[in-house]
């Protein structure tokens, strides 16, 4: 592993990118009156099909109580049904609805528009190499 002599600049930049990348995906979020977690959650259900408590937990790496509680929401705001197994009653399918895809899909656009504007700032090359650099760090989980 290469050795990286410290470096505040670096430091310093990179917790100032997260920080701005981060508030305005919170804000996002707030604009639409719902979680990050919450957001993960539909686009789940929207990419992969309904899903059971403890799939979802595995995914995201959290508790099956913390889906529950995050769901209560998706649920009364209508994105989200729970449907039970025809086979086994005790099976119940988080489910996404029309209105949550819909939902969903504008959030991801409102999503990669704030990407779009965090990077304006570069030239066509420098999404380019930076694209680069974020599919290897990617690979390097900490």
């Amino acid at each position: 592993m290469l050795e990286i002599p410290e470096d505040k600049d670096l430091e310093r930049s990179f917790e100032s990118f997260l920080k701005n990348a981060h508030t305005n995906y919170q804000l996002i979020g707030k604009e639409n009156n719902i979680s990050i977690s919450q957001c993960a959650i539909l686009e789940i259900l929207k990419n992969n099909g309904s899903k059971k408590v403890t799939e979802l937990a595995e995914k995201m790496d959290i508790t099956p109580s913390a889906i529950t509680s995050l769901t209560e929401k998706l649920i009364n705001s209508g994105f989200i049904v729970r449907e039970r197994s025809d086979d086994d009653r005790r099976i119940v399918r988080l489910v996404i609805t029309k209105l949550g895809k819909d939902f969903s899909t504008k959030i991801v656009s409102q999503r990669n528009e704030m990407i779009q504007n965090l990077h304006s700032v570069l030239s066509v090359e420098e999404v380019d190499f930076l694209t680069k650099i974020y599919q290897k760090l990617a690979l390097n989980r900490i």
